[in-house]
């Protein structure tokens, strides 16, 4: 197979997407396709469903990363960080209801903990797509 070029930050935002959509790599371009429920946004001939039914091998399903995946993140960031009351409120945050509405909702009191959230998050998703390649056998360089 070709070494394919791909847009790292594209397939993590597939891969951080909530499964309510479908997307795939075009193993020859490496775009990442998106597959929306209202097809109603594309012409006839641009319906990337036609492409992908009628050449399945050029595309591969991308999984998004589980809820578990992205539990598991959240309790990594928490536990990194030094004994303090955020670390308490976040790790607490994790056992409430709603754990990732309440994380969410905990960082937006202290900003710099959120963007050290974003770089933490952003970092493990660059992993985790590495990961995925990888395991696919797809030889890939990042634009």
């Amino acid at each position: 197979m070709k070494r394919i070029t791909i847009d790292l930050s594209e397939l993590c935002q597939a891969m951080d997407s909530d499964g309510s959509q479908q997307w795939f790599l075009d193993l020859q371009t490496g775009d990442v396709v998106p597959i929306f429920e209202d097809f109603d946004i594309f012409d006839e001939e641009e319906d990337p469903r036609e492409l992908i039914e009628s050449d399945p091998d050029r595309f591969l399903e991308i999984e998004p990363i589980s809820s578990s995946q992205g539990f598991s993140l959240m309790e990594q960031f928490a536990t990194s960080l030094e004994a303090s009351s955020i670390r308490t409120k976040l790790e607490h945050a994790l056992t409430m209801r709603r754990p990732f509405r309440c994380f969410k909702d905990t960082l937006t009191s202290e900003p710099k903990v959120r963007e050290d959230w974003f770089a933490f998050q952003n970092a493990e998703h660059e992993r985790l797509a590495r990961e995925f390649l990888e395991r696919e056998e797809i030889s890939f360089e990042v634009s």
